[in-house]
């Protein structure tokens, strides 16, 4: 489960699910553009934008795949409403072959003042489709871990952590969904009092700052 990067560790899952089904969701959510609510498209932002291929997503999608992740947390915590989402903050990921992810992380906003953790799922990913590259830093020393997904497989990491995918140079489109989980106000607490830091969750953070 958890696979050790440098210092921090990110661990694999994978969900039981439709990955098939899921990953049309994904893309009629992004053609259609017919997700209820006021969210803009982001098919309004330039190609060359980083927000480009992402894509809003249907509350049923939503719905099943953070039911999925759940089950994953509880796993791995030992209970459950220790994390929540908003459902605003759940995206599809669309790369169609030449495209790209920059270099990014997750710690921004709401994000980057909650204990958080994120995950990305994939529900397809073809061979020399991009793998995910996580880089963390040690003092000057950049360092950098190439992680090679499968179909169905979805990966937690801390949310600082920055990350990018090479260019998709296979024939086909990859999909995948990223969200962000914030810990509950129960979970905050179970932390504060971990004095030997033997929650799972330091595994991710690597610190003790909450």
């Amino acid at each position: 489960m958890f696979k050790l990067l440098n210092g921090l560790f990110y661990s694999e899952h994978f969900l039981s699910l439709d990955h098939d089904k899921i990953l049309q969701e994904v893309v009629m959510a992004k053609l259609k553009d017919d997700v209820p609510g006021d969210l803009d498209n982001y098919s309004i932002y330039p190609k060359n934008h980083t927000f480009y291929e992402d894509s809003n997503m249907y509350e049923h999608t939503c719905d099943a795949v953070l039911g999925a992740i759940e089950k994953e947390l509880v796993e791995v915590f030992g209970e459950e409403g220790l994390w929540e989402t908003d459902k605003e903050d759940i995206w599809g990921h669309i790369i169609e072959p030449g495209g790209q992810t920059t270099i990014h992380n997750h710690s921004h906003g709401y994000i980057r003042d909650s204990v958080s953790l994120s995950f990305a799922y994939y529900c397809n990913h073809p061979k020399d489709s991009g793998n995910i590259i996580f880089q963390t830093q040690v003092n000057t020393n950049q360092y950098q871990a190439e992680v090679v997904p499968k179909k169905g497989m979805a990966i937690i990491f801390n949310s600082e952590i920055w990350h990018h995918t090479p260019v998709n140079c296979s024939k086909y489109t990859r999909v995948s969904i990223s969200g962000n989980l914030v810990a509950t106000k129960k979970m905050v607490e179970i932390l504060q009092n971990d004095d030997d830091c033997l929650n799972p969750y330091w595994k991710y953070a690597g610190k003790n700052d909450v």
